[in-house]
């Protein structure tokens, strides 16, 4: 075997090794695990105060007893990893580029088809992760993470390795794991004078009201999607609403091209309401004071 053989040899063994290590779940003896930089989007009420504005100083730790979200300040989150019901990726591609969304559902697409995607795209790319679990009382809850370049792989390896997933679970938001809507798709909306819509929820769902009233500093046109669709926008002094089925409802705010993803535990016959005012008479008696907007679709 000539000298030259060899060399391409070796390389193509060293290269199946790397790959292969690549794809490799952390043993038993790695745990916990710990990510620094890691930027907490939507997550449940915290044991602590609350932080006030977005931060990439907070860690992720993974360990088979719990995950832990340590928030600047000194406030955190604890799940078990038992209730943890799925763990969903998506990537965002650099402003630059062409807005995209891929989105990876199942957890038997982790491994080599993420770090292929990361291969392909700019270290400008912004990584998010949702975390779904079983909170207090069982009720559905969740965890949304912006994730950095260097470690979201490592963060979507170590949840693979301490919880045990469905695949087959259905997402409420298959085409975006944060409930946006498609990227390229607009709206508009028309104020409607003639008529003042405040429905109670049909039977078997629940209903979600928007609204902005006098006094409230909001700019018109930032989308508002829920379970991948858009369904409105910011209207000052106007709403509208929408109905949606029980549970875990993803709700997504493109704000002039970033992201503000969050969640909504819905109930069925309940109303929600996202705008001024305290308590169910004061939401109403200042729905009364703005008029009902629609909004079309435009690809």
């Amino acid at each position: 075997m000539t000298v030259s053989r060899v060399i391409i040899l070796v390389l193509l063994l060293a290269a199946r090794g790397i790959a292969s290590g690549e794809q490799k779940v952390p043993s038993a003896d790695a745990f916990p695990r710990t990510f620094d930089r890691v930027m907490p989007l939507a997550f449940p009420r915290p044991q602590g105060p609350t932080p006030t504005s977005r931060s990439w100083d907070n860690s992720l730790t993974v360990g088979r007893d719990a995950i832990t979200l340590k928030l600047k300040g000194g406030s955190s989150v604890t799940i078990d990893p038992r209730s943890v019901t799925a763990v969903r990726y998506t990537i965002k591609e650099a402003p630059e580029d062409t807005p995209r969304w891929v989105t990876l559902v199942t957890e038997g697409l982790m491994g080599l088809a993420i770090d292929a995607l990361a291969r392909r795209h700019s270290a400008q790319a912004e990584h998010y992760v949702f975390i779904e679990f079983d909170y207090r009382a069982g009720k559905p809850s969740g965890m949304i993470l912006r994730a950095d370049p260097a470690n979201f792989q490592g963060i979507l390896e170590a949840l693979r390795a301490v919880t045990v997933l469905d695949p087959n679970r259905p997402d409420p938001s298959p085409r975006d794991p944060l409930g946006c809507g498609p990227a390229a798709e607009k709206l508009t909306g028309q104020v409607r004078n003639d008529v003042h819509p405040m429905p109670e929820p049909s039977p078997g769902k629940a209903i979600v009201y928007w609204y902005w009233a006098k006094g409230d500093k909001v700019i018109r046109g930032w989308r508002i999607g829920v379970n991948g669709e858009w369904v409105g926008m910011t209207w000052p002094h106007a709403y509208f609403y929408l109905e949606v089925n029980p549970g875990l409802a993803k709700v997504c705010y493109d704000i002039n091209g970033g992201l503000m993803p969050g969640w909504i535990v819905a109930e069925a016959g309940k109303t929600y309401y996202l705008g001024s005012g305290k308590g169910e008479e004061g939401h109403k008696r200042l729905l009364h004071t703005v008029p009902y907007v629609t909004f079309e679709r435009k690809p």
